[in-house]
């Protein structure tokens, strides 16, 4: 029997971008930037042990950095693909004009192809914040795929923990989609005027935009990303995998997360004991290459944009 696709990907936030997620100074830590130095590196170099093809969702402002963009093509290079992570990384998007969607969307695009690098074809949004006007860009634009649901009713709680990590409520920061997002499937499907259900496709259908939904983790539908792997442990976040075997996997990571936390690097003086802000390259490398080999060894592991290509 065919395996089911797991999807490994990988959102390149830059250090910039996640210390004013956090509400921190940004400081020089656009041209200074482990997230790219040395967290990208490191990923280059787990994907390339394990043998599989990722994707890298790269914030468009960050290419106009020279070495930024030499990372972004060893990416290329090394089989990955790279994808719209948006051009500003402004958490809360939908409260955005529809002329500034568009703009965050094309000016990515073409900083790309200015780039040299590949035209992307799907796109996550930052924070997971989605709404029907962004898919209606996404799909105008020639897109075919979004992968920014979280399909968790734990969003209320999530957008809770956020702001006592950055211990700051900031209430135009959405993120984690809406509470009635945790109704949507939890396996790919083509949105139908953003209802939560499949819309029906049958052969002759022109390509459209398909949504690839981050995997939440049963029973309580934790979303599958580093955070989860590094506070509940490879071994707990395996156990909740292997009762979705067979079904397709989306797991998120993020450029942080592969940098070291030995000492502050987004919270200045602290340390927070989540998100693995607290630790060491060693313990965080040792945990999500555990997660990657047994996700690797137990799905068939695709890029997205050519996953969607044979698929639809």
């Amino acid at each position: 029997m065919t395996a089911a696709p797991a999807f490994i990907q990988v959102d390149v936030d830059g250090l910039w971008a996640v210390r004013r997620c956090y509400g921190r100074p940004v400081g020089g830590s656009f041209q200074d930037d482990p997230v790219w130095t040395d967290g990208i590196p490191e990923f280059r170099q787990l994907f390339s042990t394990v043998g599989i093809g990722a994707s890298f969702f790269l914030v468009g402002r960050d290419l106009f950095h020279p070495a930024k963009r030499l990372e972004a093509r060893r990416l290329v290079e090394s089989g990955h693909e790279v994808a719209n992570h948006s051009w500003s990384h402004r958490i809360g998007l939908t409260r955005f004009p529809l002329g500034r969607l568009q703009d965050e969307i094309g000016r990515t695009h073409d900083a790309f192809v200015r780039s040299g690098l590949p035209e992307p074809v799907g796109f996550r949004s930052p924070g997971y914040d989605i709404d029907a006007r962004m898919i209606r860009v996404l799909t105008q634009s020639g897109y075919r795929y979004d992968a920014s649901v979280v399909p968790t009713r734990l969003a209320p709680v999530l957008r809770i923990a956020d702001a006592w990590l950055a211990r700051r409520w900031d209430p135009e920061k959405r993120q984690f989609g809406r509470f009635a997002y945790g109704g949507a499937p939890r396996h790919p499907y083509v949105p139908n005027r953003w209802s939560l259900r499949e819309a029906a496709r049958t052969p002759g259908d022109e390509a459209g935009l398909v949504e690839i939904p981050v995997t939440t983790l049963p029973p309580l539908r934790f979303p599958l990303t580093a955070s989860a792997v590094f506070a509940f442990g490879p071994a707990a976040v395996i156990e909740k995998l292997e009762t979705l075997r067979g079904q397709p996997v989306l797991l998120l990571l993020h450029g942080i997360d592969l940098v070291d936390c030995s000492e502050p690097v987004v919270f200045d003086t602290r340390r927070p004991a989540a998100g693995g802000f607290n630790l060491p390259l060693v313990t965080k490398r040792d945990c999500l290459r555990a997660v990657v080999e047994y996700v690797a060894g137990n799905w068939k592991v695709v890029r997205a944009r050519d996953w969607v290509e044979s698929a639809y």
